[in-house]
């Protein structure tokens, strides 16, 4: 510290430079995170390998719908003006193919809503993300005048998610300001004062918000869109705190007799170890994320580059500024007395040394309920994310009410080969697959090449081909009877027209002889049985067969497709447990069939979400394990011991698992959104982590300098003289998270709640009867195995 007080303009001037360069040469962050912070699965999951067999050979494409809303019911007039709004979209650029809903009768009765008003027409857009959004646009531009015309599809949603947050954010900043200064004001009676830490922090926010833009796109830095929200809710919160703690310090050294040099170094020697220690937790806490699996979990890694960001703003420029201006920071304040001592805590530090199993017991009956039979429910309906203003959200609201989700948002098979699938065989199989698939439970129906429209063709059916080979035969018998009928009376008229008529009979018995062959063939064909069809080489290349498998097939037919719409809400916990069922059916399915050796892979909103559940529980285990073995090594060498480490850890994850049950309460119960969406436990776990252990920091430290004054009388002094630091600091980190709730997107709103109501926890609760009590148990064994700090101090 004396070097960059020595030297503090040269290193002001360098960090102010720094600070000034990321602003000028980073790229736009939001922008950044909108293009690369997709909410998908890891590429090596099958929903993401379904996506790289169609990109392959250029096949791949994004599926949006757009809905129409008519006054009344369908009429001729409605079906000419649908004809002519459907045939300009087919003209829009980025528009691969548009299904009419007047193709043919069994699509309009998928397509037009039972009531007739509604309309439903699927599109197929460019596989680029930002070529497809634009098409998106350009549609919505297109001129109509029916009641209305609203679009969805997974990249439109998650489009407008991303606005909603970026405008959200501008409200959050806003709102973090205001706050800050008022609560800042409120603490320091000062006008000076509350700018110091707003303009600091503003200034580690704009560094860090320039070096992350820079890594992501020059480092490929993991990011997502709710990076920015992150920053400022935690930095401004969290960097306030620390400036608070390191002004009231510097105020309790101007109370000494010493210089303001040697004030401000005092106060960074001393209070800025503190800080230091904490922001060390918080940084390895969210560096650890830099291990876990989930692009999005990654991006989480940022915060620990805006804590770095903001370490250095505060030990450079803070000690120039106070150098500079002295006691003036505390204008026109004159008082230089710190925090007064929590008369609260002083009481609730009584209660817990002299009964501290009762504190301990009495914390634990409150919470251990709450964790054991709150609802656990995490719901992956991104469509909950925002409000139904949006169009994408109106269009899923119009689905669910008038057609069956699972036709926007069906479960798509694809089986690639290097042999070519779409042979009599291979299309045989596929029905046999198809046939298997709409049995499952939680299936609607199936489309592939034997069934365009979910209903098998009917000429390929066994049933209708035996049918007809019947007829042929009855109408053959009927033809040799007429014939040799002809013959008797040729031969008794004497007329020589018998060798014409005898060659008749034999072109019949040849006919008969082919169909007896054909019926032949098809007992013989074992896949018959299973699958219901007969299908040969000439079927293949009738034009409406043909027309099917083009639109079920890929790369000359070595790649096979199956469209599974589901009967329950795509987004839904049931949709995913029926994605798991298609999964087992298919494997055991192809066994024995054209299909054996084949790649297959599965995808779609459902089974996105179903691997985005596995991927999010095996990064959730291992982020508590990292974060819990890295936040205990940190602990274990600034607090000297393990067993403190072991109890300030467990009291943060008591903590986080009921403010996640009560949170399920608000929502599920409540609210009735169905739980929690499904990045919000993985986040609030990581924010209460790398928040609440420096609460328990603050703490723990006073009460190791004060031990040297025996268990009870550290304990006291520690609550006491912490209560209200602790409290206040708290108050403004609960101000700035509140401001998520500005944001718009439920997730922040939700992470939010869960992270206020544990910090309320943490300091009613956890911090002033858990932390003592099992402390004071402890007494000298704190400090195990290592020395205590009384016996050190004697």
């Amino acid at each position: 510290m004396k070097t960059i007080l020595k030297f503090k303009w040269l290193i002001s001037i360098i960090v102010i430079i720094a600070v000034a360069c990321s602003l000028i040469f980073s790229p736009n962050l939001a922008q950044l995170a909108a293009d690369k912070g997709e909410i998908i699965p890891p590429k090596d999951t099958t929903s993401q390998q379904y996506k790289q067999i169609l990109k392959d050979v250029n096949a791949d494409s994004n599926s949006i719908s757009a809905v129409v809303q008519l006054d009344n019911k369908l009429d001729n007039q409605d079906e000419k003006k649908l004809k002519s709004y459907i045939s300009k979209i087919e003209n829009v650029n980025g528009v691969k193919s548009v299904i009419s809903p007047f193709d043919n009768s069994a699509i309009e009765d998928k397509l037009v809503s039972e009531d007739k008003k509604s309309i439903m027409i699927p599109i197929e857009t460019s596989a680029n993300k930002d070529k497809s959004l634009e098409a998106s646009k350009d549609i919505d531009d297109i001129n109509h005048s029916f009641k209305g015309s609203y679009l969805t599809g997974t990249n439109n949603i998650q489009d407008q998610i991303n606005t909603s947050i970026n405008e959200g954010l501008k409200t959050t900043e806003v709102i973090t300001v205001i706050l800050i200064l008022g609560i800042l004001f409120l603490v320091f009676r000062s006008v000076v004062t509350p700018f110091v830490p707003l303009l600091l922090v503003g200034l580690s926010y704009i560094f860090s918000q320039g070096i992350i833009a820079l890594l992501v796109k020059y480092a490929d830095f993991p990011v997502s869109i709710y990076i920015q929200p992150f920053l400022v809710a935690l930095l401004f919160g969290i960097g306030t705190d620390y400036c608070i703690l390191l002004l009231n310090r510097y105020k309790e050294e101007l109370g000494k007799d010493q210089s303001n040099f040697d004030a401000v170094l005092n106060t960074f020697k001393n209070g800025g170890r503190t800080i230091l220690i904490c922001a060390i937790t918080v940084l390895v806490g969210f560096a650890a994320l830099f291990f876990v699996e989930f692009s999005l979990f990654k991006s989480a890694v940022g915060i620990a580059v805006g804590v770095l960001c903001l370490m250095i703003v505060l030990f450079t420029l803070l000690p120039t500024l106070l150098l500079v201006i002295g006691g003036k920071v505390f204008w026109p304040s004159k008082n230089t007395a710190g925090h007064k001592d929590s008369a609260l805590w002083g009481k609730l530090g009584n209660f817990t040394t002299k009964k501290p199993f009762l504190a301990l017991v009495l914390v634990l009956i409150i919470l251990i309920p709450i964790i054991v039979f709150a609802p656990n429910n995490i719901t992956y309906d991104n469509t909950n994310e925002i409000s139904d203003e949006y169009d994408s959200i109106k269009a899923i609201n119009i689905i669910k009410d008038d057609f069956s989700v699972g036709q926007a948002f069906p479960v798509q098979i694809a089986i690639k080969d290097d042999k070519k699938l779409t042979t009599e065989n291979g299309v045989s199989d596929v029905e046999t697959l198809a046939k298997s698939l709409e049995k499952i439970e939680g299936v609607d129906g199936v489309n592939t090449i034997t069934r365009p429209t979910g209903n098998p063709i009917e000429q390929l059916t066994t049933t209708y081909q035996l049918d007809q080979m019947q007829q042929q035969l009855s109408q053959a018998n009927d033809g040799i009877n007429q014939v040799n009928t002809g013959l008797n009376s040729a031969q008794q008229a004497g007329q020589g027209q018998s060798a014409q008529m005898s060659q008749g009979l034999s072109q019949v018995q040849s006919g008969q002889e082919q169909i007896q062959q054909r019926m032949e063939d098809m007992a013989n064909d074992k896949s018959v049985d299973e699958s219901g069809m007969y299908i040969t080489k000439d079927m293949l290349q009738d034009s409406e067969l043909k027309q099917s498998v083009n639109q079920y097939s890929e790369d000359d037919g070595n790649i096979v497709l199956l469209n599974v719409e589901l009967s329950d809400d795509p987004f839904s916990k049931k949709a995913m447990n029926t994605v798991e069922k298609v999964e087992q059916s298919v494997t055991n399915q192809v066994k024995g069939t054209s299909f054996n050796d084949s790649q297959i892979e599965i995808g779609g909103t459902s089974a996105e979400n179903k691997d985005l559940q596995t991927t999010i529980d095996n990064d959730m285990t291992k982020a508590i394990v990292l974060i819990t073995i890295f936040l205990f090594v940190v602990l274990l060498v600034f607090q000297r011991s393990i067993i403190m480490p072991i109890y300030m850890i467990a009291s943060i994850l008591i903590t986080y698992y009921a403010s996640i049950g009560i949170a399920n309460i608000i929502f599920d119960n409540i609210l009735g959104l169905g739980g929690l969406l499904l990045v919000v436990p993985f986040f609030s776990f990581v924010v209460l982590m790398a928040l609440g252990v420096d609460y328990a920091i603050f703490l723990v430290n006073r009460f190791s300098e004060e031990a040297y004054q025996g268990i009870v009388p550290a304990l006291l002094i520690a609550m006491r003289k912490m209560g209200t630091v602790i409290m206040t600091a708290c108050l403004i980190l609960v101000g700035t998270i509140a401001a998520l709730y500005s944001s718009g997107a439920m997730t922040l709103m939700q992470i939010a709640t869960v992270v206020i109501v544990g910090l309320l926890l943490y300091n009613i609760l956890m911090l002033p009867l858990f932390i003592p009590s099992i402390a004071k148990s402890f007494g000298k064994g704190n400090w195990w195995p290592f020395k205590t700090k009384e016996s050190k101090k004697k």
